[in-house]
Protein backbone atom coordinates (compact mmCIF):
# COMPACT_ATOMS: atom_id res chain seq x y z
CA UNK A 1 0.00 0.00 0.00
CA UNK A 2 1.30 3.39 -0.93
CA UNK A 3 -0.02 5.11 2.22
CA UNK A 4 1.86 2.75 4.51
CA UNK A 5 5.09 3.11 2.56
CA UNK A 6 5.32 6.75 3.59
CA UNK A 7 4.34 6.12 7.23
CA UNK A 8 6.71 7.22 9.98
CA UNK A 9 7.22 5.00 13.04
CA UNK A 10 7.21 6.96 16.29
CA UNK A 11 8.52 5.81 19.65
CA UNK A 12 5.95 4.59 22.17
CA UNK A 13 5.61 7.49 24.61
CA UNK A 14 2.67 6.20 26.63
CA UNK A 15 3.26 4.70 30.10
CA UNK A 16 2.59 1.03 30.68
CA UNK A 17 -0.93 0.22 31.96
CA UNK A 18 0.54 -0.87 35.31
CA UNK A 19 1.95 2.64 35.73
CA UNK A 20 -1.45 4.25 35.14
CA UNK A 21 -3.41 2.37 37.81
CA UNK A 22 -2.89 3.40 41.41
CA UNK A 23 -2.57 0.41 43.68
CA UNK A 24 -4.69 0.61 46.79
CA UNK A 25 -3.68 -0.96 50.05
CA UNK A 26 -6.45 -3.02 51.59
CA UNK A 27 -6.66 -3.71 55.27
CA UNK A 28 -8.94 -6.09 57.12
CA UNK A 29 -10.79 -4.73 60.12
CA UNK A 30 -13.14 -6.12 62.73
CA UNK A 31 -16.16 -4.14 63.91
CA UNK A 32 -19.07 -4.80 66.21
CA UNK A 33 -22.53 -3.88 64.94
CA UNK A 34 -25.88 -4.33 66.66
CA UNK A 35 -27.97 -7.19 65.30
CA UNK A 36 -30.77 -4.83 64.27
CA UNK A 37 -28.30 -3.00 61.98
CA UNK A 38 -27.18 -6.29 60.45
CA UNK A 39 -30.81 -7.29 59.91
CA UNK A 40 -31.49 -3.94 58.24
CA UNK A 41 -28.62 -4.43 55.78
CA UNK A 42 -29.66 -8.02 55.07
CA UNK A 43 -33.21 -6.88 54.34
CA UNK A 44 -31.98 -4.12 52.04
CA UNK A 45 -29.59 -6.52 50.31
CA UNK A 46 -32.43 -8.94 49.59
CA UNK A 47 -34.45 -6.10 48.04
CA UNK A 48 -31.54 -5.30 45.70
CA UNK A 49 -30.51 -8.95 45.14
CA UNK A 50 -27.11 -8.45 46.77
CA UNK A 51 -25.49 -11.28 48.65
CA UNK A 52 -24.15 -10.78 52.16
CA UNK A 53 -22.05 -13.62 53.47
CA UNK A 54 -22.45 -14.91 57.00
CA UNK A 55 -19.12 -14.89 58.74
CA UNK A 56 -19.10 -15.88 62.37
CA UNK A 57 -16.02 -16.64 64.39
Amino acid sequence: MKALDSAVVVADFLPAPSELVKKSIKEKITISIDSDCINFFRTEAKKESYKISDYDE
